[in-house]
């Protein structure tokens, strides 16, 4: 950063600085609604297994919540639907509590827990 957004670049006025760059494993389209991805952490909590080393992070327009499962590289959406239906408005964090549990933060002040379904 700031010449790359993921493996594209996109400041064309630096140029290399000649160090080994490093991308990222796994990718986040601008596509439909989703525009920004809000915080992430890794799930190192216990009431919900199937998060097990899961990076969950969250889209600030769709108001989606994602798990990525880093060894296969891939997102799984685990709240809220393709159009933004079902979603969490205006997320603005993703956090790990002590217990290793998670909690979504959203612009208008909610602190709500992630539980399994």
């Amino acid at each position: 950063w700031s010449r790359w957004e993921g493996d594209e670049v996109r400041n064309t006025g630096l140029e290399p600085t000649g160090t080994v760059d490093t991308f990222a494993i796994h990718q986040y389209r601008h596509e439909g609604i989703l525009c920004a991805v809000s915080g992430g952490v890794v799930y190192r909590g216990d009431a919900i297994p199937a998060l097990d080393t899961a990076f969950v992070y969250a889209d600030f327009c769709e108001g989606s919540v994602w798990a990525l499962d880093v060894v296969r590289r891939e997102a799984t959406r685990i709240i809220g639907g393709e159009d933004g239906a079902g979603g969490i408005p205006a997320i603005t964090a993703v956090r790990r509590g002590p217990d290793g549990e998670l909690f979504v933060l959203t612009y208008e002040g909610q602190v709500l827990r992630l539980v399994d379904a």
